[in-house]
């Protein structure tokens, strides 16, 4: 497995660890030195961690990886990965970013506009009812995205139609494995990051 989200799988490790226990606690180390994890050798991570080697592998097979090698090229990929930002905001002087941030928030709005003006009502409709009907819904997105999912979730519980989500990408592929053809799924997707993830696969 070559996962780019491999940030994303950490936090939630952590997060959902309520008891602290040891995989908490080298999640939470490995998020310390994020950045040094694709130059260090298991023993370094082992060193860092205060465990055993042993306990780094079953962690990253725990995580979804064949071993620590892929471990560390996720890693890699993962700080490849372009912020949110772009370089006009990381470059500009304090009196510059007024005027990014109003052509930001026009460029939002016309987006809304835009997508309310393109808004297939009898596609919406048939969606409706295909989920009405399904024997399985299932939404699927990475980082912000999924927090959607848990709205959506929310939301659909409160009409007596149980949706399956989770804010972990491993997760979300297993959830996927039981969907058959009578299922729904919904993908939600700021950039496109779910399609660039299966292109890289």
């Amino acid at each position: 497995m070559n996962n780019p989200f491999v940030l994303n799988q950490l936090l939630h490790l952590m997060n959902e660890n309520y008891q602290k226990d040891a995989n908490y606690m080298i999640a939470k180390t490995m998020l310390n030195h994020f950045d040094e994890l694709p130059a260090m050798t298991i023993q370094d991570v082992a060193d860092i961690c205060f465990v055993s080697c042993a306990s780094i592998s079953r962690f990253v097979r725990l995580l979804g990886y064949s071993g620590f090698t892929e471990f560390k090229r996720s890693c890699e990929k993962s700080l490849g990965i372009e912020t949110d930002y772009s370089l006009e905001v990381k470059r500009a002087k304090k009196e510059d970013l007024l005027p990014i941030y109003s052509r930001f928030t026009e460029q939002s709005i016309q987006n809304i506009q835009n997508a309310f003006e393109t808004v297939d009502v009898e596609q919406m409709d048939r969606i409706c009812t295909w989920m009405k009907e399904a024997d399985r819904i299932a939404v699927f997105g990475l980082e912000f995205a999924s927090v959607i999912g848990l709205h959506i979730q929310s939301r659909m519980a409160r009409m007596g139609k149980i949706v399956e989500t989770s804010l972990d990408l491993q997760e979300q592929m297993e959830v996927a494995l039981y969907l058959g053809n009578q299922s729904v799924a919904l993908l939600v997707t700021m950039e496109g990051g779910f399609l660039c993830l299966e292109l890289s696969n």
